[in-house]
């Protein structure tokens, strides 16, 4: 199994361990991380039988203004920025300590801005399973789960919010 992390986070798998299967051609990722392990599944660099995204970071319907104010906000304080980042991927629930990494203007950029296409995931030939929490403040849950529900098995986890915690 390989896991992608996901946007600014190290050692993250910790949080998804009941989602992972540990077939070696299981990739996973979570938040950025999907869109970097379906890049990676897509152009061969890694070999994989089931694809499993959660809470794959997902912007295509967002409003360019608030694509523009994350970057304005990025560029204005990093720090501050990645702290309301994970703060915002927790609620409504208590924030949880989480390792970072540091990150680049580009990466959120590519985040923001990243065209999923349903033509390259049905090429892929494999099983995909999305898994998003209803409550989740960064992703368009709503927007994903119709994207994804004619080419993945969707699961949506009542209550919970980007990182799949319910409490």
């Amino acid at each position: 199994m390989k896991f992608y992390s996901g946007f600014s986070l190290k050692n993250d798998i910790s949080f998804f361990k009941e989602y992972i299967c540990e077939d070696e051609l299981c990739v996973v990722g979570f938040s950025y991380g999907a869109i970097n392990a379906f890049r990676d599944v897509l152009s061969k660099k890694v070999k994989a039988r089931k694809l499993i995204l959660l809470s794959p970071a997902f912007f295509q319907n967002t409003a360019s203004s608030y694509k523009k104010l994350q970057l304005r906000a990025y560029k204005k304080d990093k720090n501050k920025y990645i702290e309301n980042f994970i703060k915002n991927s927790f609620e409504p629930y208590v924030s949880c300590d989480v390792d970072s990494l540091e990150t680049s203007l580009s990466q959120l950029e590519d985040l923001l801005y990243y065209e999923w296409n349903k033509d390259e995931i049905k090429a892929l030939n494999i099983e995909i399973e999305v898994i998003l929490g209803e409550d989740d403040k960064i992703t368009d849950i709503k927007s994903a789960s119709e994207f994804f529900s004619d080419i993945a098995q969707i699961t949506i986890i009542k209550k919970a919010n980007h990182f799949l915690r319910t409490e």
